[in-house]
């Protein structure tokens, strides 16, 4: 097995983690698992250059997988949370409490603001106690769902309004697909072009 497959393995194992611990409760053990993921997942190209630097034509392709790959601002503040991480300080996540809301039904907090849609949209709402939410914001977060429900999410606080989960699971299928990508490479040839 090819070591950049390797540490590749390593970070989903720390990812997997953090959705067990999130998904218990596990707050710290979260936290652990955030941080050990973002070191992990970064690794993984370091890793990957390492091994695959002695076939010819290497660097020009890892230069062009960075350029179709990594220049999402997503990503660039993923690359940004593994130093902050790693060099100044663990990264701690925002948790998100909501409620999906039928039509008519209230806000919590002494709220009267009645969420405007149609009976089949519930609305996803970040809850904030003693705060009206703009009809704009509402109109904008309208998903269809059977029924209503109350949830937990994640976010790095640096990248807010974007799920932490998803974030990583973007990250580590780029990730996933460059070592495959390395894997065929280096089992039908020993070059990159």
């Amino acid at each position: 097995m090819l070591k950049s497959r390797l540490k590749y393995n390593e970070a989903k194992y720390f990812y997997e983690q953090m959705e067990s611990n999130f998904k218990e409760r596990k707050t710290e053990e979260f936290k652990h698992c955030i941080n050990a993921f973002l070191s992990s997942a970064r690794s993984v190209t370091f890793v990957l250059q390492k091994e695959f630097r002695k076939y010819k034509g290497f660097d020009e392709w890892y230069e062009l997988q960075k350029e179709k790959k990594f220049k999402d601002e997503i990503i660039i503040k993923f690359v940004t949370l593994r130093n902050i991480s790693l060099k100044e300080e663990p990264i701690n996540p925002k948790y998100v409490f909501g409620v999906l809301f039928e039509k008519g039904v209230k806000i919590e907090q002494d709220d009267d603001f009645i969420i405007e849609t149609d009976a089949s949209s519930y609305v996803r709402h970040q809850y904030k106690p003693g705060k009206l939410t703009p009809k704009k914001v509402i109109e904008e977060n309208i998903v269809n769902l059977n029924k209503p429900n109350i949830f937990l999410n994640c976010e790095f606080q640096e990248i807010p309004g974007v799920n932490l989960f998803d974030i990583c699971k973007y990250y580590l299928s780029i990730l996933d697909d460059l070592v495959t990508e390395c894997e065929i490479i280096n089992r039908d040839t020993s070059h990159f072009f």
